[in-house]
């Protein structure tokens, strides 16, 4: 899993691939094309991402 933030659009990329891919979908609710997902409004690691994630992978 590899997430790129843009900050000029508050937005972030994620790429990612097998289980992750799958987490990553229920997670945010989106679908991955070509491993890759834009996560809208999402900017901040420490609280959009590391907790949305490791609840994810725990479920």
């Amino acid at each position: 899993l590899f997430v790129v933030t843009d900050i000029l659009t508050n937005d972030s990329v994620g790429l990612a691939i097998g289980k992750a891919a799958n987490v990553v979908e229920k997670a945010y609710n989106v679908s991955l094309e070509n491993n890759t997902a834009t996560l809208k409004g999402v900017v901040s690691r420490k609280k959009q991402i590391v907790p949305v994630l490791t609840e994810a992978f725990q479920a």
